[in-house]
Order: structure tokens, then C-alpha cells, then sequence
């Protein structure tokens, strides 16, 4: 009888045992599995000037009609045709987004409009969902909107008053990225695609970013946003804030840490702003970041 005891007693160690050594291993196999992406992380540089900052990407998803067109008018309306003349009556009666004088005065508003037709989708970049979209897209005539990148949109620098860049998946035409059912919506940090169940986020990091605005009063602010989403009222979170330069000198971040980059929520793309909001008055500008994104 005690024998019996003995063993059922070093049983119930055992197994306590093999719990206590297994935990850890599956958590060191799960951050292992973080840390092994980390280190083959996709390194993002880009730098833009004037006018040269992304704005939103748009592509053709529909099944019928042929050359379609997405145009910008003088007055930043977005005109959309099936064909290439054929108003698309899916995403209005007469196939425009009215920006000026119109309900749909933020890009978040936009690009809801668009991701509710049946033949188009669009991803925010270097934009926040809550920012003025008024009269502030460059006017521009797109086609070939079929690729899985879509094609980009740009907005004016000196009447949207700033540059940005945005680090995520969202601005690239890498075609190193898995873009699941060649959906523009999982070339997102976080994919909300038809197979987006699939698809992992991304992890997006900053790490330096340096950059300088031509204006006559009151400095632009150095702004970093995590960013979830694109809907009108998406989550916007200010990560870092800091008071510009004067006009013509380079406003720096330093070189932060690898241990300690600018990092945003798992799934969350990073817009990078430098804004005049006091005087409106910024005409020229550049920026250039150096951050990384990987799969979390």
C-alpha cells in the first residue's frame, strides 16, 4: 500500500514537474518566434518633400467593366468611373466625392465611402482618419488600378499645412509582402481583408526621423501617431509631441536606442507629421525616417 503511495505521489510530481518546464518553454518558443521576426525585420528609409507625401492607396476591385478611373479634380473632388467615362454609381449617384462643401470632410469619411463600393478599396497612409481632407488631395488622373499595391494618392503640402511619412506596410509596393487574395485591404498593419483571419499584423518601429518646413510664423509641431484603422473616429494615439524649428532647420529626433524605438500597438501603422496648425502658412517641406516593421 505505501509503495502504491510512493508512486502515485511521484506522479503527481512528475506531472507537476513537466507542467512547470513546459510553460516556460512554450512561452520562450512564442518570443522566440517574435524575436527571430524582429531580426529579419523589413528596415523602412524614405524621405519626401514638397507635396510628395501619400495621402491614401485606391484600387479597382470590381469584376466588370474595363480601364478603370479614379480622377482628382481641381477642387480635390474624387471622380470614379467604371471605364473610364462611365460614372460608378456604387460609390455615389453620380460617382464623385464631393470634399469641398460636402459632408465627407475628413479622409477617415473617404475612405469609408470607398471601401463601401463594390468595385473599390482604399488604405490611409501618411494621413490621420480625423484629418481635413477639404481641397487637399493633388489633383491627379489614375489608372492601371487593378495591381495589389493599388495606386497612390498625394495631398498638397502648403494646403494640408505639413509632410509625413507613415511606417507600416500600408505605403509600399514591396512586393516582398504577402498581400493575402491580392486584397489592397491586407496590405494593412492590421489586414481587415476577406482572409484577414489568415494574415498577422505587423509591428511597426521608429527610429530616427529629421525634418524641416519653410513658413513665416508660428513652428510646426514634430508629431508621431500610432494609428488603428481608417474609418472615421479610428484609434489615434499621440505617441510623441515636440515644438518645430524655425523655418528652413532640420527638426531631429536622435537616433534612438534598439532597445528603446518609438513603438507602436502591435497592428497599429505610425504616421509621422510635421503640422502647422497656428498659422497655416507652411509652403515647402521635407522629412526622412528610418524605422522597421515585422510580423507580430
Amino acid at each position: 500500500m505505501k509503495l502504491t503511495r510512493l508512486f502515485a505521489i511521484a506522479a503527481v510530481l512528475l506531472g507537476v514537474a513537466v507542467v512547470w518546464i513546459s510553460a516556460p518553454a512554450i512561452h520562450a518558443a512564442d518570443l522566440a518566434t517574435i524575436n527571430l521576426n524582429k531580426a529579419l525585420a523589413r528596415d523602412i528609409a524614405s524621405y519626401v518633400t514638397t507635396d510628395g507625401s501619400m495621402a491614401m492607396r485606391i484600387k479597382w476591385t470590381g469584376t466588370a467593366g474595363a480601364g478603370a478611373t479614379v480622377t482628382v479634380d481641381a477642387s480635390g473632388h474624387l471622380i470614379f468611373t467604371t471605364d473610364g467615362s462611365t460614372a460608378d454609381t456604387t460609390v455615389s449617384t453620380d460617382g464623385t466625392i464631393t470634399v469641398s462643401g460636402g459632408t465627407e470632410d475628413t479622409f477617415g469619411e473617404i475612405a469609408e465611402i470607398i471601401n463601401g463600393s463594390a468595385n473599390w478599396a482604399c488604405t490611409l497612409v501618411a494621413v490621420l482618419p480625423s484629418t481635413s481632407c477639404n481641397n487637399k488631395l493633388t489633383a491627379a488622373v489614375l489608372d492601371d488600378l487593378e495591381q495589389a499595391e493599388g495606386q497612390p494618392l498625394y495631398y498638397n503640402t502648403a494646403d494640408l499645412d505639413m509632410v509625413s511619412i507613415a511606417i507600416g506596410c500600408e505605403p509600399t509596393s514591396d512586393t516582398l509582402l504577402s498581400v493575402a487574395n491580392d486584397e489592397l485591404l491586407n496590405r494593412r498593419s492590421t489586414p481587415t481583408g476577406s482572409t484577414a483571419v489568415n494574415a498577422a499584423r505587423w509591428q511597426n518601429e521608429l527610429l530616427y526621423v529629421t525634418t524641416q518646413a519653410t513658413y513665416t510664423t508660428g513652428a510646426p509641431d514634430l508629431l508621431v501617431y500610432a494609428v488603428k484603422d481608417d474609418i472615421a473616429g479610428a484609434t489615434e494615439i499621440l505617441l510623441w509631441s515636440d515644438v518645430g524649428a524655425a523655418t528652413g532647420v532640420a527638426k531631429t529626433i536622435p537616433i534612438l536606442p534598439k532597445q528603446a524605438p518609438i513603438k507602436a500597438p502591435a497592428g497599429y501603422r505610425i504616421v509621422v507629421m510635421y503640422l502647422d496648425t497656428s498659422t497655416a502658412d507652411v509652403t515647402a517641406g521635407s522629412m526622412q525616417v528610418h524605422g522597421s516593421s515585422y510580423r507580430y
